[in-house]
């Protein structure tokens, strides 16, 4: 019986070290910009944002799903760098939701 349980404790090691190994092969890198939208076009799925950061680089990603945004607005991108471009796998809307919590206020 020793061997047995120590043959599913190495059986289980392996499964455990082979899975975080297949965990990594398929993790991308998520980057994360905040700053203020500058361009838009909707019909290319398309935003165009000056990082807030200094030197306020700017930067064109390519929205996965269509979003509403507006020139102007403050909004915080999850991107993936990928051969196409930086897409964009979660936008949000800082402006909008700051005028949300402005009004719930009142």
């Amino acid at each position: 019986m020793t061997s047995r349980g120590g043959a599913r404790r190495v059986l289980g090691a392996a499964l455990a070290v082979g899975a975080l190994a297949a965990l990594g092969a398929c993790y991308d890198d998520v980057k994360v910009v905040q700053g203020t939208v500058i361009g838009a076009a909707a019909e290319r799925h398309e935003v165009e944002i000056r990082d807030e950061r200094p030197p306020h680089a700017t930067a064109t990603y390519r929205l996965e799903r269509p979003a509403t945004v507006a020139i102007g607005d403050v909004v915080r991108l999850a991107f993936r760098d990928r051969a196409e471009g930086k897409v964009v796998v979660r936008l949000m809307n800082l402006s909008r939701h700051r005028a949300q919590r402005q009004m719930d206020k009142e």
